[in-house]
């Protein structure tokens, strides 16, 4: 193999490598996402909960 040949695997090996870590990172910007949205998901529950209880305690 040549210079040029291990060269050129070299770089096509590192945009491969760079591709994924780019999908990683989408990815990752997706889960934060998510993850956001189950908190006020979460923080909705709560105040429901909190409601209810009061509603229950009032009675």
């Amino acid at each position: 193999m040549s210079l040029e040949d291990l060269q050129t695997d070299y770089r096509e090996a590192l945009d491969e490598t760079l591709n994924h870590l780019n999908v990683v990172n989408l990815l990752v910007a997706q889960i934060e996402s998510k993850m956001e949205e189950v908190r006020d998901s979460m923080l909705t529950l709560c105040q429901v909960v909190e409601q209810i209880i009061e509603t229950q305690n009032q009675q």
